[in-house]
């Protein structure tokens, strides 16, 4: 389910992919008879999942894609699945590399930072940062982020106005 590339292996090998796999004898006939189809369809349930997680961490990037969100979700996820213990914001960091590579515009530098402080180890972190949204337009500013031992952490934006 997890590998885009293994569900398009089944589709054109599916008893190469039971080899590969180790399916057990007594287990293979029921592999096999798995349809592609359904198995494409429940992945794309699991995809949708995933992509509501890291909407919550990337809403102002994902407004800012607009209908090409979901598509470039989609397109990443074939590839990616995150192992990490934090794993909504390890797949919000990949799909900010994808979208940083493809559509920088559209990536929200705030949200950017915000998730790679999460991922990282680092007690403290400070971005500069060139547009932080603020009615009616944008200023320069500053992020600031603070760790504490437990693991529970501070986000202030700090930004220049007149």
């Amino acid at each position: 389910m997890q590998s885009g590339t293994l569900r398009d292996e089944f589709v054109a090998n599916a008893a190469g992919v039971s080899r590969r796999l180790g399916v057990r004898p007594s287990d293979r006939e029921m592999f096999l008879q798995l349809a592609p189809v359904e198995l494409e369809a429940q992945a794309v349930v699991l995809l949708r999942k995933r992509f509501d997680l890291v909407r919550r961490w990337l809403a102002r990037t994902c407004r800012s894609l607009g209908n090409e969100a979901w598509p470039m979700f989609q397109a990443y996820s074939r590839t990616t699945w995150p192992q990490a213990k934090s794993h909504a914001a390890n797949d919000a960091k990949g799909f900010c590399a994808m979208i940083d590579a493809n559509r920088p515009a559209a990536l929200c530098r705030i949200e950017f930072h915000r998730v790679h402080f999460l991922c990282g180890e680092n007690r403290w972190s400070v971005c500069f940062l060139h547009a932080v949204p603020f009615r009616p337009g944008f200023r320069p500013g500053l992020q600031i982020f603070l760790r504490h031992r437990r693991g529970r952490w501070h986000e202030w934006v700090i930004f220049a106005g007149a």
